[in-house]
């Protein structure tokens, strides 16, 4: 583990990965969401660079977290009824983490069906809640105990839609700032893997994509790129812009 994690903080500044959030819209504005973090330029650099027998010794997982069984689980337990209240909105919600150094696979993937926009509304609204408890449920160690495995980019979303007008609106959530450092300890990989995961979230793009069920009439934003049917929205930003200013990412989209 410690030969990848060197190799990747090394390939970090010559490939660029991804975070998308692809959201398809049906008629009624049920639909489904997905948030998903492309590693495998990374991974595939890496590989490259190690011999057949690194490659065995490295973890392959593939993990997927379903919170219907956590919430299940959490049932008859001891957890407040806030808490409770906070897993009953993640329904539905999955989250999968693959690693796979051979076929240069890595990804970080979060998917739900929703039931209409105050649904889409709640899953972000306790989104970093369920990203803590899918740390403590995954069997992968680098992922379950480091708060850095998914890029914080410090962003409340809310959306709505009211008379064919479809808006996204991000805030600054009001954090405490944190000291980190910026060494990794050369006999520790989990801090390894949480600094690397860091300076992977600054070289990142994050790009939109949202597909309706009519066309587009205007989009408020200048970075906007409309597919050829009239349906399909993405627009791609930085990351390290976004960290800045998350309200970059706030637009509105007149369908017809």
């Amino acid at each position: 583990m410690k030969k990848i994690l060197q190799l990747l903080v090394l390939s970090i500044s010559l490939f660029s990965c991804s975070m998308k959030e692809k959201i398809v819209f049906n008629e009624d504005m049920t639909g489904d969401y997905e948030l998903s973090v492309d590693l495998s330029p990374m991974v595939s650099m890496a590989g490259s660079m190690m011999g057949d027998s690194d490659k065995k010794n490295e973890q392959k997982y593939d993990t997927i977290v379903y919170f219907d069984d956590i919430i299940e689980s959490y049932k008859d337990s001891a957890e407040t009824s806030y808490d409770k209240r906070k897993l009953e909105n993640l329904r539905g919600l999955k989250m999968q983490t693959k690693m796979d150094i051979d076929s240069g696979d890595a990804f970080i993937r979060i998917y739900k069906s929703f039931n209409g926009i105050d649904d889409l509304n709640l899953m972000h609204e306790n989104f970093d809640y369920a990203m803590d408890k899918s740390k403590k449920e995954s069997k992968v160690k680098g992922v379950q105990e480091n708060n850095s495995s998914i890029p914080q980019i410090g962003q409340k979303v809310t959306y709505s839609y009211k008379r064919k007008r479809f808006k996204r609106i991000a805030a600054n959530k009001k954090t405490e700032e944190t000291n980190e450092s910026s060494e990794i300890e050369e006999n520790d990989d989990d801090d390894k893997f949480g600094s690397m995961m860091n300076m992977i979230g600054k070289s990142m793009e994050y790009e939109i994509e949202y597909v309706f069920p009519r066309k587009i009439k205007k989009v408020s934003s200048d970075k906007a790129m409309i597919s050829q049917d009239g349906k399909t929205l993405r627009i791609s930003y930085d990351i390290e812009e976004v960290m800045k200013d998350p309200s970059i990412m706030s637009f509105e989209v007149k369908l017809k």
